[in-house]
């Protein structure tokens, strides 16, 4: 079944995945520049990933989010 890259569920996959792989090297990346190790560098990886903080990505994609603007109220003349 083919994805939709349109669908919000998709694009929410997406920015996580992009988040995780992000965290990862740069954690890696990190531990590599302080001397450990490669399974150093790869504990700090999944370390890194276990305290990764979601919650600003999912707050950006609720639905609340993504609700239409409400228009300014009209005033009546007076």
């Amino acid at each position: 079944m083919p994805r939709n890259e349109h669908d919000p569920q998709h694009e929410l996959a997406e920015l996580i995945r992009q988040a995780l792989i992000q965290t990862a090297q740069d954690a890696h990346e990190d531990a590599g520049i302080r001397g450990l190790c490669c399974e150093g560098a790869w504990e700090a990886a999944i370390n890194a990933l276990r305290r990764v903080d979601l919650a600003p990505i999912l707050a950006s994609h609720s639905p609340a989010s993504h609700s239409p603007a409400t228009p300014p109220e009209s005033k009546k003349p007076t």
